[in-house]
């Protein structure tokens, strides 16, 4: 039987490692994307459910890929870190991205 780290048994230093690793990631990739750029999740899904998004487009569309590309590009990446985050030993905080990529498609 293993120790006992702070009274959690099966406690993994890997899993903490890849948790934060998946934060880091994500982070850093939406920081690239200015329509998902510093946005709490919450003001995300308000942001893409207003119906002026697409009449304010210059603030956040990506220049060479256009309005459709962007949100292609935005989409990806939320899907991506998404299943990052689904794959830990602890999947918690998905209910939120899954939204969001949902927003994104329709």
């Amino acid at each position: 039987v293993r120790p006992a780290l702070w009274g959690v048994y099966n406690f993994q230093w890997r899993d903490l490692a890849l948790c934060a690793m998946v934060a880091v990631v994500t982070t850093l990739w939406s920081a690239q994307l200015p329509l998902l750029n510093g946005r709490p999740q919450p003001a995300l899904l308000s942001l893409l459910f207003d119906k002026t998004l697409v009449m304010r487009q210059e603030d956040w569309v990506v220049g060479p890929f256009g309005l459709v590309g962007t949100f292609a590009i935005c989409g990806v990446m939320k899907w991506f870190t998404t299943m990052m985050a689904l794959s830990l030993a602890m999947p918690t905080g998905v209910v939120a991205p899954t939204m969001i990529i949902g927003g994104l498609i329709g």
